[in-house]
C-alpha cells in the first residue's frame, strides 16, 4: 500500500499563503506525486544548487521545501518533507521563509563567503549577499560579477 501526499505550487498570480492553505491535505497517485516509500531519486534534489529560494520556488509539478538543518531541497507538503527528514524550524515551504537571518553579511573573502552556502560573491563590491546561482537575493550585482562557486573566486 502507498500514500502520496500532493501539495498546491505557488504560482506567480498566487500568495505563498495561499500554497500553505491544504498544502497538507490533497492526495495523489499522479506522476510526480511518489509516496515515501517509492523507488527513485527525490525530483527536488537537483534544486539544491539554488538555494533555499530557488528550491522554494521548485519546479512545475513538484512541491519542494529547503531542510535548513542538512542544505538540501527535498520533496514535502508545508509542514514536512516527505521523506519525513526535515520538520519544525528546520523545514522552509517558501521563498519568504529562507532568510530568517544573513549568514553572509560578515563573510570578507570570496572563498568564505562561499563556503558558508546560499552565499555569492560579488567581485565588483566585494560583498557577500545571499543568493542563487543566477544572482544575489537582495542588491544588485552584474551578472559577470557574481561568483556561485569557490573555483571562480578571484
Amino acid at each position: 500500500m502507498f500514500f502520496a501526499v500532493a501539495a498546491t505550487r505557488c504560482t506567480s498570480a498566487e500568495s505563498p499563503s495561499a500554497r500553505d492553505a491544504g498544502a497538507d491535505t490533497a492526495v495523489s497517485d499522479g506522476p510526480g506525486d511518489a509516496g515515501p516509500g517509492d523507488a527513485g531519486p527525490d525530483p527536488c534534489a537537483p534544486l539544491t544548487d539554488g538555494g533555499c529560494r530557488g528550491c522554494t520556488l521548485g519546479a512545475a509539478g513538484v512541491n519542494c521545501g529547503w531542510c535548513a538543518r542538512d542544505n538540501t531541497c527535498k520533496r514535502g507538503v508545508a509542514s514536512i518533507s516527505l521523506d519525513g527528514t526535515c520538520t519544525g524550524p528546520d523545514w522552509r515551504w517558501t521563498p519568504g521563509t529562507c532568510v530568517t537571518l544573513n549568514p553572509c553579511r560578515d563573510a570578507t573573502d570570496c572563498a568564505s563567503c562561499i563556503a558558508r552556502g546560499n552565499c555569492g560573491w560579488c567581485v565588483g563590491s566585494n560583498q557577500c549577499l545571499t543568493g542563487i546561482q543566477e544572482g544575489p537575493d537582495e542588491g544588485m550585482c552584474p551578472a559577470a560579477q557574481w561568483t556561485w562557486q569557490a573555483v571562480r573566486c578571484p
